[in-house]
């Protein structure tokens, strides 16, 4: 009986922390997924400031 009580509470504890890892990895995954998508946009907004800041000095030269 005492095994089996035991047995049972472990496999739940087995379950509980299988879920809070794969949450920690989905979370993971998400925040890595949105900090690209700003990387990628941060590089896109300093290129086209750059393009500006080159036809600008060009034009007053």
């Amino acid at each position: 009986m005492l095994r089996s009580w035991l047995a049972r509470l472990l496999s739940a504890e087995v379950r509980r922390l299988t879920a809070e890892r794969d949450q920690a990895r989905a979370t993971r995954r998400d925040a890595l997924t949105a900090a690209v998508r700003w990387h990628r946009l941060a590089l896109i907004h300093k290129a086209r400031a750059d393009v500006l800041a080159i036809n600008h000095n060009t034009e007053e030269q």
